[in-house]
């Protein structure tokens, strides 16, 4: 057993294998991807992660802080909370997202597809995951309701849940398919649009 390198970085380690389970899928993402991807054997990969589902839990923690990073940001540039939610979608799909011309979408998404087949561990995050996020996401709801520009006939969390599947998930969609822009424009207006009073 190969002893663990002293330029071993946890932090490099996850982000290498967030990209692989990131392009791959939990399923199709083996032992030798990660050992590829991390540049580390199976002991120290073992050592540090205890098992598969430990190192794709890692890499799931560290690609919801990156996506809390970016709506954080979309959020606190709007003057207002509609604002705030349309650059939420808008860096969604932005440039820099992805995986070159792959455009790999949506880890949580993309994980949320393969579900029936996960470990019940990885379902217990992702749902964490997405219960995070979805409360975040009410609490600007809530703001905008206050502000007088998000309909109030349904709780923040409603509104934020169905914008999240409905919205984000469609503008992700098409924007992996290779949708024209102006598609794109289109769907975040619709769901903007269906926020309004």
């Amino acid at each position: 057993m190969m002893a663990r390198p002293r330029e071993f970085e946890i932090d490099k380690a996850v982000e290498a294998a967030m990209n692989q389970f990131w392009e791959r899928g939990y399923d199709s993402t083996s032992l030798r991807h990660l050992m590829e991807a991390t540049g580390l054997h199976k002991g120290s990969l073992y050592k540090a992660f205890d098992d598969k589902k430990s190192l794709f839990i890692a890499a799931l923690e560290q690609y919801e802080a990156m996506g809390r990073q970016r709506a954080e940001q979309a959020f606190s540039e709007a003057p207002t909370a509609l604002e705030g939610l349309r650059g939420m979608l808008r860096s969604a799909v932005a440039p820099d997202v992805g995986c070159g011309e792959s455009k790999r979408g949506c880890l949580i998404i993309n994980t949320i597809v393969e579900r029936p087949s996960l470990p019940p561990e990885i379902q217990q995050a992702i749902s964490g995951v997405c219960e995070r996020f979805a409360n975040r996401v009410a609490s600007v709801m809530a703001a905008g309701q206050a502000q007088g520009a998000i309909r109030t006939d349904r709780p923040p969390i409603v509104l934020a849940k169905q914008f999240l599947y409905s919205g984000l998930s469609s503008v992700e969609v098409a924007w992996k398919n290779d949708e024209a822009p102006e598609i794109l424009e289109l769907l975040i207006d619709q769901a903007i649009d269906g926020l309004r009073p």
